[in-house]
């Protein structure tokens, strides 16, 4: 999409009687920090509030002195593990885990008084889940306001293999799963920063014990949720066409 109708976009839906919250994803936006600026430009100019996600790598000086006045409301940062051959092996290039460190560190420290909420997402899974009372005290230390927990899911293509989740990520040992999913019960309880609910995490127990009894391809965001993608097209959740439904 141009500029132009990027910003098309979010004139149409700055206008709905409940402005939405728009998510820029699709990618590390920092690869084409232009385009990102231009865009979050636009959805400043026209009150909509943005979030971006980030794997926090190319974080530059100039993003740190730019970013929190651009006209973004939040940025999300990756963070797979508090223990940095963990992210790093997982992300796939040395060295990512201290730069997401850094680009959260220096983020908090930029931000002043704009009122940019930075925040983490976690990829739960195999890799952490006898981790999450170290990692959620590792990224509170590091000044993420909340953390957003996201259970290893596949990816959204239009056929999926049935023993996709036999993969090494996938948590198989239902004890791991319990210890995990009631450590984060508890600290949701004791008042920790933590996006979900007690009945999300809930909902995480269940579809790890038995990931195909969710349906694969169900459209449950279709009630509050439409994702545009590069050209243009519209879905009311990613798996639209797994189900036999046309893009919008």
């Amino acid at each position: 999409l141009t500029l132009a109708e990027r910003t098309k976009v979010l004139e149409e839906v700055g206008r709905w009687s409940v402005p939405p919250r728009v998510v820029l994803t699709g990618g590390e936006l920092l690869m084409r920090p232009e385009r990102l600026y231009e865009t979050a430009e636009a959805a400043k100019r026209l009150g909509v509030y943005v979030t971006i996600s980030s794997n926090g790598t190319l974080v530059r000086p100039g993003d740190l002195a730019r970013l929190p006045h651009a006209g973004i409301s939040c940025i999300v940062f990756s963070v797979d593990s508090h223990k940095e051959s963990v992210h790093d092996e997982i992300r796939g290039v040395p060295g990512t885990f201290r730069r997401v460190r850094n680009a959260l560190h220096e983020m908090n420290l930029a931000k002043g008084g704009t009122g940019l909420s930075v925040i983490t997402s976690t990829i739960l899974g195999e890799h952490n889940l006898d981790d999450v009372d170290a990692l959620v005290d590792f990224l509170e230390a590091e000044g993420a306001e909340t953390t957003i927990f996201q259970p290893i899911q596949p990816v959204f293509a239009r056929s999926l293999a049935t023993d996709w989740h036999f993969g090494r990520l996938f948590p198989r040992d239902t004890a791991k799963v319990d210890r995990g999913i009631d450590s984060l019960i508890r600290l949701k309880q004791a008042g920790r920063r933590l996006f979900q609910s007690e009945q999300q995490f809930e909902d995480m127990r269940a579809y790890f014990r038995n990931p195909l009894r969710v349906k694969v391809g169900q459209c449950a965001s279709a009630d509050n949720s439409i994702m545009i993608d590069i050209i243009g097209q519209a879905r009311l959740c990613f798996n639209m066409e797994r189900i036999g439904l046309s893009p919008i």
